[in-house]
């Protein structure tokens, strides 16, 4: 499936696809914030294990309530991959399809390998499987 215009595509595809777009990665203001969103509610032990996976990136100093803005864009890219790879694990769900669009292109090499191990690892634990835009198709990732 082609991709031209993204706000296309978010309207056709947001039913099939839980999408992470690069220009558009968090709604809120801070971790927090989003997981308040996210969930309806706070918990502290979701951002502190989001936290925790940050430091294998080298984010040392990712905090709650510090402001998205504060991070680089290849920062907020892996933040916000954790956030959903965490919740996606704390909640259990499964069968999920995920649309990185334009996100595993702002993250520097060894850390790309490092996110998708951790995106395999809850494809084969949850059933999930991921797809990126490459060159207007939409394709699903494969280890292998």
């Amino acid at each position: 499936m082609t991709i031209y215009n993204l706000g296309s595509v978010l309207k056709q595809y947001d039913q099939e696809y839980l999408i992470l777009e690069y220009e558009h990665l968090f709604i809120a203001a801070t971790l927090r914030e989003e997981v308040l969103l996210l969930q309806k509610k706070n918990d502290p032990g979701l951002i502190e294990k989001v936290v925790t996976e940050a430091a294998a990136f080298k984010l040392l100093e990712v905090a709650a309530d510090w402001n998205i803005d504060r991070y680089s864009g290849g920062q907020r890219a892996i933040l916000a991959c954790l956030l959903v790879i965490t919740f996606i694990r704390e909640q259990n769900k499964k069968g999920l399809k995920l649309l990185l669009n334009h996100v595993l292109e702002s993250i520097s090499t060894s850390n790309r390998q490092l996110l998708l191990a951790k995106f395999y690892a809850i494809r084969d634990t949850h059933g999930i499987r991921i797809y990126t835009s490459d060159r207007g198709q939409i394709r699903e990732i494969d280890p292998n």
